[in-house]
């Protein structure tokens, strides 16, 4: 279980670029791990920012009761010590520390320590045990994107409130695509790369086989099966499954295809055969799931 696992969502993540992900203590891994498997069966959505600003401090201890939302906090400079229902974090700078809903905390700041703050709501909360504290390998990055959100909060300019949404939703896929590559060499990472920009430009090509993604790895069959799934924790087959599905879901939510016609523009020359695998993935079949989505 890693980080990725927190907003881990239903469709397949292409790779990004931004690979590099890392625990910033040893002592806080199995912490920041333990909880992070809590979102990994849901779709993310978040429901409303509550608050985004930089925030210095004042070199005191200050404890603080159960949280109203769950945060992310980039550190700036300087160095505070956190305490989540009695586990410790070393927040450094051009860390990032998740403070999870619900539990109470306290925090201990240097005088010259400053950070950014966002807190926000989530349209499925559960309960989280701790948080977890992330030292990415890029951290500008992120660096940028928090003080541009920031920028949009305070600012608060015509439309501030979607802008500042944008942004904490690419915060959130970056620390996703980052942490599912964490335990992935780069060669190996440089390697999936290249198939899996071939695999979202053919998903629907009814000859797309995984022989010819290994190829383009230079990677026997088997070992780009592994590597694969290492990844992605899904065989490639599972991903490229889920790629046609939800691109089915989406054309058949439009009321203009006909089933054969959305079979056909996802890779299936079976209409059956694409009915028989859309139920087993969505729960109803393409006729049932089209009627249900007109009628929203």
């Amino acid at each position: 279980m890693c980080f990725a696992d927190i907003f881990v969502i239903n469709e397949p993540w292409p790779i990004a670029s931004y690979c590099g992900f890392g625990y910033a203590e040893a002592s806080n891994i199995l912490n920041g791990v333990t909880v992070m498997h809590v979102f990994q069966k849901s779709e993310i959505a978040i429901t409303k920012i509550h608050f985004a600003a930089t925030v210095g401090s004042t070199g005191q201890l200050k404890r603080f009761g159960p949280r109203k939302y769950h945060g992310l906090v980039y550190k700036v400079g300087g160095k505070a010590t956190y305490n989540i229902s009695g586990v410790e974090f070393i927040h450094a700078a051009q860390t990032i520390i998740y403070l999870p809903k619900g539990r109470e905390y306290s925090v201990l700041t240097e005088d010259d320590s400053s950070c950014i703050a966002i807190n926000f709501d989530l349209l499925e909360d559960v309960a989280l045990e701790n948080g977890a504290l992330i030292e990415p390998d890029n951290p500008e990055i992120y660096f940028e994107l928090f003080q541009e959100l920031e920028k949009e909060w305070r600012n608060r300019r015509t439309g501030y409130y979607l802008k500042s949404m944008s942004i904490l939703y690419n915060i959130i896929a970056l620390l996703v695509t980052a942490a599912s590559m964490q335990d992935m060499p780069q060669y190996k990472y440089k390697c999936l790369k290249k198939a899996i920009a071939y695999l979202e430009d053919h998903y629907t090509d009814n000859t797309l086989n995984i022989g010819a993604l290994a190829a383009k790895c230079s990677m026997s069959e088997a070992y780009f099966r592994r590597c694969f799934k290492e990844a992605y924790r899904m065989s490639p087959n599972q991903y490229i499954k889920t790629m046609r599905m939800n691109r089915a879901k989406d054309l058949l939510k439009t009321g203009l295809l006909s089933i054969s016609e959305v079979a056909e523009q996802v890779g299936f020359s079976d209409i059956y055969y694409f009915s028989k695998a859309f139920k087993r993935f969505v729960g109803m079949n393409p006729t049932a799931y089209k009627n249900q989505a007109g009628e929203i």
